[in-house]
């Protein structure tokens, strides 16, 4: 039986945009937690897979990453949000507000 560690989220998690590998990584100090990977195009920003270490899964780092990456490319962009990542596709459907990234023309 897999173990995992016990996790709370704590002031120390961060979550930066690595530009060069094309991904965020959310991690609480020196511990990754998971990343959101996405590739880009001349017309949209696609977001490719979203992970989570398997010992911190179900604890909404997931769901805060996306939330993050959603809010950081409405700021950040002009081009259309492609949800390629099974994840992000139904944070999408539970979260109406970010609509309008996916109609971008």
């Amino acid at each position: 039986m897999l173990r995992t560690a016990p996790y709370s989220r704590r002031m120390s998690e961060q979550i930066t945009h690595d530009a060069e590998h094309q991904r965020y990584v959310i991690a609480d100090g020196d511990e990754r937690l998971g990343m959101l990977s996405y590739s880009t195009r001349e017309d949209a920003v696609s977001l490719d897979s979203t992970v989570v270490l398997p010992q911190y899964q179900g604890r909404g780092i997931a769901g805060r990453l996306v939330k993050h990456v959603l809010d950081d490319l409405r700021d950040t962009t002009t081009k259309r949000v492609e949800p390629n990542c099974s994840y992000v596709v139904d944070y999408l459907q539970r979260h109406p507000e970010y609509a309008d990234l996916t109609t971008r023309t």
